[in-house]
């Protein structure tokens, strides 16, 4: 638990990014979705991406589809796109409306 016994205001955006992943590789899925929510402040696509595919292995729709609506209404408001952090995020959508049997 090193990443807990880190001053919550010593932690970036880097080491959100790596415990995600982490947490998702090892398939601790409730908990990265807990420190996505803790982290709200660091969300970009990136997080955005690891938080899709814990709802994936969660079977949460409903959270999943909240995220995804938050990325779209990001897009919207003009907001910039990093589109290598998008093919990560178009990878797990694809992945998502899959696991849930949305795909047209």
């Amino acid at each position: 638990q090193i990443f807990a016994k880190i001053n919550r205001q010593k932690k970036d955006k880097i080491m959100v990014i790596a415990m995600m992943k982490c947490l998702v590789s090892n398939e601790l899925h409730h908990e990265a979705l807990q420190l996505y929510a803790q982290f709200s402040a660091f969300h970009d696509r990136v997080l955005d991406a690891w938080a899709i595919k814990a709802c994936i292995h969660t079977n949460d729709m409903q959270h999943g589809q909240r995220i995804i609506d938050a990325i779209n209404m990001t897009r919207t408001k003009g907001a910039h796109r990093q589109h290598s952090n998008m093919l990560m995020v178009y990878s797990a959508l694809i992945e998502f409306y899959a696991h849930f049997n949305d795909i047209d």
